[in-house]
């Protein structure tokens, strides 16, 4: 083997030892904490109980630095496994669930994760779209601001926290129950914008990936299987595509950007 060759492969084994180390820039999701605490992929419930809440903390590692971010708007993604939507994820007017999820913006809850909002930061959930990306999709609009005068700085090789979901377990039993918490559920966190005071300046940043858990932007829900998550946009319109199997078992089926566009048509 050449002098040259001897380098390349000892410069290749190197990076490939040190890429499990580094997450790099990108989208986290997370049960229970900051992915920066230990990154929760899957959250088992046994469905039996109306107590208790689980959290979900979406935060972010920009892919550069920026100086005077003064809001976050940002867009989740729920896919069920079954054909249609469950009731226990439906969050609207007129729903089941209609208290079924709010949000948390506390400082408790980031964690290690580095915390940028100020004490006069607010927002909370914009909107809940069923259906928006197909049967049985979810999708959830939501945002965080301070004002320009409390505008903070994000830098690259930093997890920071974004914002926080809270699902909560009433109507899980008993009389009134909505159906469907049992079912295997995909999640993900599918664009961060990063607005600032200085007009034309936003960093956008988007998600994708596969496997129980996905990539760092996704989790589950009772042990579902995330294949073909990626959410982008053209021009102003956000397209996501996301197939969510029970489990790992199902053969593999891949979308194409024509069939994904037709869902919104």
């Amino acid at each position: 083997m050449s002098r040259h060759l001897v380098h390349f492969a000892s410069a290749l084994a190197a990076l490939m030892f040190a890429m499990p180390a580094l997450a790099g820039p990108g989208l986290h999701l997370s049960w229970d904490h900051c992915a920066a605490d230990g990154r929760v992929a899957n959250k088992a419930f046994a469905c039996d109980t109306n107590a208790g809440s689980e959290l979900l903390v979406l935060s972010f590692d920009p892919p550069e630095a920026k100086a005077d971010v003064s809001g976050l708007e940002l867009t989740v993604h729920i896919k069920s496994s079954s054909a249609s939507l469950p009731e226990w994820w439906r969050f609207t007017a007129g729903t089941c669930r209609v208290t079924g999820m709010s949000y948390d913006l506390s400082p408790a809850v980031a964690g290690t994760c580095e915390y940028p909002l100020s004490p006069n930061a607010a927002g909370g959930i914009g909107a809940f779209q069923p259906d928006w990306f197909g049967p049985g999709s979810l999708r959830i609009l939501a945002l965080a601001a301070v004002p320009q005068a409390d505008a903070f700085a994000v830098t690259p090789g930093q997890d920071h926290f974004a914002f926080a979901l809270v699902l909560r377990r009433i109507r899980t039993v008993g009389s009134g129950a909505c159906g469907g918490c049992s079912t295997p559920v995909c999640i993900g966190f599918g664009h961060l914008r990063l607005t600032g005071t200085v007009s034309g300046t936003d960093i956008d940043m988007y998600a994708g990936g596969v496997g129980l858990g996905g990539s760092d932007a996704t989790v589950t829900w009772q042990s579902a299987f995330v294949r073909d998550y990626t959410s982008i946009f053209e021009r102003t319109f956000e397209y996501v595509s996301m197939t969510c199997d029970p489990d790992n078992t199902v053969p593999v089926r891949t979308s194409t950007w024509g069939a994904v566009k037709s869902l919104y048509r």
